[in-house]
């Protein structure tokens, strides 16, 4: 059988919202197979199908096996207008193991498609694929993809003996050193926008990064179900924009854990400890919220000395997840 041949018996359709418990049934299957349990929620993948800018009806495939069964299901989405496309592929463990490489193939073509749309004349496809799913990861190597960096979920516990990390031994909240002003963002519009200020440059140039306005910003975590307003936090120092950090739930229902998406500290604030104290106080209201850990992602290749800081607040890596990229020549 060819890359691009599906198995005898198998047939390729556009997923539809009413798809999408069959669809997280496929997806806990093949996460069991390869980390003993699920990463995902059912609510979390419904806030990939109402992603912006994904479409599931031109953006998304559903595998079927002989019997109609959902075995396979693979996506494309775009990164704003950059020539950077996120792709992905999953296939159960009981299907025919060579339905990965023709759902590869298929979003790869998307992939171009995007690149083209945008006008872009060669494209970087890129895919999260867990260290530890040796058969994805010997399909990407085989494909031509190669490994460009590795994030790390890194995780902290809050109800356990924090007694050796001086800097979180006060769960209550840790105090505000002087010169610095942190405010909770709630709903504040003024305040989205200032924390969105200094995330845009506090990650310019990082791996992966691309540039958001505010509305695509807010438009992004307004529609998810696990954002969380309250759980945004923007600091000032010397009455200057200085840091930003965004907690989400995205971890509530599977681990009981608080999720810290984004931690930003605006260049010439740097070196003053502020990343430090807003994870202290966001580690404090998830303790006050009842979690019993902290979680993260960190590219392992942050030149800004993030994982060294994470590291230092005691948390420590629990899964890892290696980033493999292709370079395609659009014809």
């Amino acid at each position: 059988m060819s890359a691009t041949a599906l198995p005898a018996g198998h047939a390729l359709r556009r997923p539809v919202l009413d798809d999408l418990p069959e669809v997280y049934r496929l997806l806990v299957a093949h996460d069991v197979s390869v980390l003993g349990f699920p990463d995902l929620t059912e609510d979390d993948l419904r806030d990939e199908f109402t992603e912006p800018g994904f479409d599931p009806v031109t953006d998304g495939w559903l595998a079927l096996d002989a019997d109609g069964v959902a075995v396979g299901y693979a996506w494309a989405c775009r990164k704003g207008t950059s020539a950077d496309v996120d792709i992905d592929f999953y296939v159960h463990p009981d299907a025919d193991p060579g339905l990965g490489g023709c759902l590869l193939t298929v979003v790869e073509r998307r992939a171009g498609e995007i690149g083209r749309e945008l006008g872009h004349g060669r494209i970087r496809a890129m895919v999260g694929c867990y260290r530890v799913a040796l058969g994805e990861a010997a399909l990407l190597a085989e494909r031509g993809y190669t490994v460009v960096t590795t994030f790390h979920r890194m995780r902290v516990t809050l109800d356990g003996d924090l007694a050796d990390l001086a800097d979180l031994a006060d769960l209550a909240g840790p105090p505000v050193p002087s010169g610095v002003t942190v405010r909770v963002c709630g709903t504040d519009e003024d305040l989205l926008r200032a924390a969105h200020g200094v995330k845009e440059v506090a990650f310019r140039g990082h791996f992966g990064t691309v540039p958001q306005s505010f509305d695509e910003w807010y438009g992004h975590f307004a529609k998810r179900s696990s954002t969380d307003w309250s759980q945004v936090w923007y600091a000032e120092f010397d009455d200057e924009p200085a840091a930003m950090l965004l907690a989400t739930n995205a971890f509530v229902e599977t681990d009981n854990a608080g999720y810290v998406q984004a931690l930003g500290v605006h260049p010439r604030a740097r070196g003053k400890g502020l990343a430090k104290l807003l994870l202290r106080i966001s580690f404090a209201e998830m303790s006050r919220r009842g979690r019993t850990s902290a979680m993260l992602g960190v590219d392992t290749n942050n030149a800004s000395g993030a994982l060294s800081l994470y590291e230092s607040v005691g948390m420590r890596p629990v899964l890892e997840i290696d980033v493999w990229r292709k370079a395609i020549t659009l014809g």
